[in-house]
């Protein structure tokens, strides 16, 4: 079809996503560039561009096309969020979680960047305000078992055992042979002082 209508972008976008989602990363991208080839001012096939590229991690290159959305439309909340997603995956967690406020900002209803902004909060030893974030993650999605792993972490590392073990145990309610959430929960029982469940947890991890 696209090379009946080559200019048409609808067919490259379908095409780009088709192709993203068989993990043909490559020819997705390339789609991609046919959009911005006639419509350079395509704020979406920008932020898509830089979709793939993350999955490629080739974060630097996903910042730039990510940067070239917001200088088309500055209130777009899904590029701070995908340039928030980059610049975690690069490893500069202060820079992303600017990135995700400027994205919550915008739209505060966006689970999935509470739960970012979260993990990159950990990152940065910021347990408090990342228990906070997976917190409204969880008043938007409260079955998002993901959320309640990354509460749970955050309170574990706050010494707020108990309630970090009913979080932990939520998580694994979905990932019952994580081994890292296993031990957090092994090492919250046994700060409680139940030795015997730590123990027992320890052993299935």
């Amino acid at each position: 079809a696209a090379a009946l209508e080559p200019e048409n972008p609808a067919i490259w976008k379908n095409r780009s996503e088709a192709l993203a989602d068989g993990n043909r990363l490559d020819d997705a991208l390339e789609s991609c560039e046919k959009i911005l080839g006639f419509e350079p001012a395509n704020t979406d096939a920008w932020i898509r561009k830089g979709g793939i590229l993350i999955r490629q991690e080739r974060y630097d290159d996903a910042i730039a096309a990510l940067n070239k959305a917001l200088e088309l439309d500055a209130g777009n909340a899904a590029a701070w969020a995908k340039k928030g997603e980059a610049l975690s995956a690069r490893g500069s967690a202060e820079d992303a979680l600017e990135a995700f406020d400027h994205a919550l900002d915008i739209d505060n209803g966006l689970e999935e960047v509470w739960k970012q902004k979260g993990t990159a909060l950990l990152r940065t030893g910021s347990n408090r305000e990342a228990a906070a974030a997976f917190g409204h993650a969880l008043s938007l999605d409260p079955h998002d078992s993901d959320a309640w792993a990354g509460k749970g972490i955050a309170l574990c590392n706050l010494g707020r055992y108990s309630e970090a073990v009913g979080a932990l145990d939520t998580g694994l309610s979905a990932r019952p042979e994580d081994t890292g959430l296993l031990i957090r929960k092994g090492r919250a029982l046994y700060a409680l002082g139940r030795n015997a469940d730590a123990a027992g947890i320890f052993d299935r991890a």
